[in-house]
């Protein structure tokens, strides 16, 4: 495997380091170097992670060159919520000042042409909040400027807060006590509740929230391939709102650049050198030139919904209060592929051509008949141990767990599954008393270094095998026994309750499946036993040699 530039291994975790060219140093504090933490200790996620990070580290370089605001520069500007912060400081310190002297009737009058200037053109009231804007920039330090990128925000800020005054100072002139005010932003600014503090930050950065994210322990639990659903959002994140920019300012604007830079790239595009070191709008600009295909809506449906989740994520730890990224994807547009489950004519084919396909191959033969007959996932399935099969409650079953080497996609994926009876009259107990390697695995002639990489190579195979021999419809794939499997469930009649502890699919959401530790292995096995596939022949099959 080649060496990924910049990849380090440091104790039991990896990290990108990079050298900063000389002539940009000084925009980077003048540091020699970039070290970031990639969170893992799997080498191949680390590469795929430290990936993205050259990606990014090359646009940061080019930025600076070009004059464009680096990470450092941005730290010395003041954040959005940085400015309402110190206006809400502003507002609370002359309330409380006004709440300590009575309201005089000859200050009614001050008042309502104080009003009734706030509330003309801009104009008018422009220069007295200039000069205030400027005196609370100063006090508080705030770090901003006239002609700064937030200076006409905090100008309007600092007039909502002077409007927001006069019509409190109004309101107690005329003994009316209000208990929220008037503008939503000052709601809980009051003289009689706890000060507002000033913030020396912008809050969490784009890059600070995803290393939370990905190093949380309560997301421990989910699958490998669930957080890989993640790195294409987290990379347009990156790349539409900056590594350092501050969460709380992302707007749905942006949320919008990064789903249509990702619905412009094609698929696979991380295994075509030719994109190497390119951004996501580069990718997406080079493939629309060369006409090429781009993602399915569904897959970028995928990706919208995995940004969503990430911004409630923000909100579940309270860095934002709402989602800027909710309900991206317009209705409409081309549907989803579906996935179908084999046809009478379909599986009768595959059956047929199956011997002489896997010949030689152990794995090859049995993994479409264990999924056929128990309805598990390739990746279930691929990676079997000979300590997977056990007797349990009197019923010989696959005990699925996860392991070190070893992933299920969801926690209700960790199952107890009797072995069909038609597997057994086949011979695959037998079968399964010999060969093997050195970590046990029943089919070890599937090549493949870890798991998914065994599944990725015999999927390829297997697809080759149906579109060739097998002559299958567009939308039916190696998943698709998993479909024929729940079709053959209904047929016999199962209970849901069974139906779900097969297939692991959870137990319902209801709080009466709370109860319990489940259904029973040798009732599960009594179950197992009635499902079948009656259109098709399986006296060749019977104590077939393997």
């Amino acid at each position: 495997m080649a060496k990924i530039p910049g990849l380090q291994r440091k104790k039991s975790a990896y990290f990108y380091v990079r050298r900063i060219p000389a002539d940009i140093a000084a925009l980077f504090g003048n540091r020699q170097q970039i070290t970031i933490s990639l969170n893992t200790t799997d080498y191949r996620v680390a590469s795929e992670r430290a990936r993205l990070k050259a990606t990014e580290t090359d646009r940061q370089f080019q930025d600076a060159r070009l004059g464009i605001s680096t990470p450092e520069d941005r730290e010395n500007k003041a954040s959005r919520h940085q400015l309402e912060q110190a206006v809400r400081v502003y507002l609370y310190e002359i309330e409380r000042d006004a709440e300590s002297a009575a309201v005089a009737d000859r200050n009614r009058d001050y008042l309502n042409e104080w009003m009734e200037i706030l509330e003309s053109p801009y104009e008018v009231w422009a220069g007295d909040i200039y000069r205030k804007a400027l005196e609370i920039a100063s006090r508080f330090r705030v770090k901003v400027k006239p002609g700064d990128h937030h200076w006409l925000e905090f100008i309007g800020l600092v007039h909502r807060a002077e409007i927001e005054h006069c019509r409190r100072s109004l309101d107690r002139a005329a003994h009316i006590f209000s208990v929220s005010g008037h503008d939503r932003l000052f709601s809980e600014v009051f003289a009689t509740a706890p000060a507002p503090k000033l913030v020396g930050n912008k809050g969490l950065t784009v890059d600070e929230l995803i290393t939370r994210f990905e190093s949380d322990p309560l997301r421990a639990g989910l699958s490998e391939s669930a957080g890989k659903k993640y790195l294409i959002p987290f990379e347009a994140l990156r790349e539409v709102a900056g590594r350092n920019f501050p969460v709380r300012e992302i707007d749905r604007a942006m949320c919008a650049d990064m789903i249509e830079a990702i619905a412009a790239l094609p698929p696979n595009y991380r295994k075509n050198r030719a994109f190497d070191g390119k951004s996501l709008r580069e990718i997406g600009e080079i493939n629309g030139k060369r006409g090429g295909t781009k993602l399915v809506r569904g897959t970028v449906e995928v990706y919208a919904h995995h940004l969503s989740a990430f911004f409630n994520y923000a909100i579940d730890k309270g860095v934002i209060e709402t989602n800027p990224a909710t309900r991206l994807m317009v209705a409409g547009g081309s549907q989803p592929a579906q996935r179908f489950p084999f046809d009478a004519e379909e599986l009768k084919r595959l059956i047929s051509h199956l011997p002489e396909w896997s010949e030689g191959s152990r794995g090859r033969f049995w993994l479409p008949l264990i999924a056929l007959f128990s309805g598990m996932r390739l990746g279930e399935v691929i990676w079997l141990r000979h300590c997977d099969i056990r007797q349990v409650d009197g019923a010989t079953c696959f005990v699925l767990e996860p392991t070190e080497d070893r992933s299920l996609k969801t926690k209700g994926s960790a199952r107890v599954v009797p072995v069909h009876p038609s597997l057994v009259q086949f011979g695959f107990l037998d079968a399964t008393e010999r060969g093997g390697d050195e970590r046990g695995r029943i089919f070890a002639d599937l090549p493949g270094h870890d798991q998914r990489h065994a599944v990725d190579l015999f999927q390829k195979r297997f697809s080759y095998f149906l579109k060739t021999d097998v002559k299958v419809r567009k939308g039916v794939s190696f998943h698709s026994f998993r479909h024929n499997f729940r079709d053959a469930i209904r047929h016999a009649g199962i209970p849901i309750d069974v139906t779900k502890a097969l297939g692991g699919w959870g137990r319902g959401s209801g709080i009466e499946d709370r109860y319990g530790q489940g259904t029973r292995a040798s009732v599960l096995a009594g179950w197992m036993a009635k499902i079948e596939y009656p259109e098709i022949d399986w006296a060749r099959f019977v104590n077939v040699v393997d």
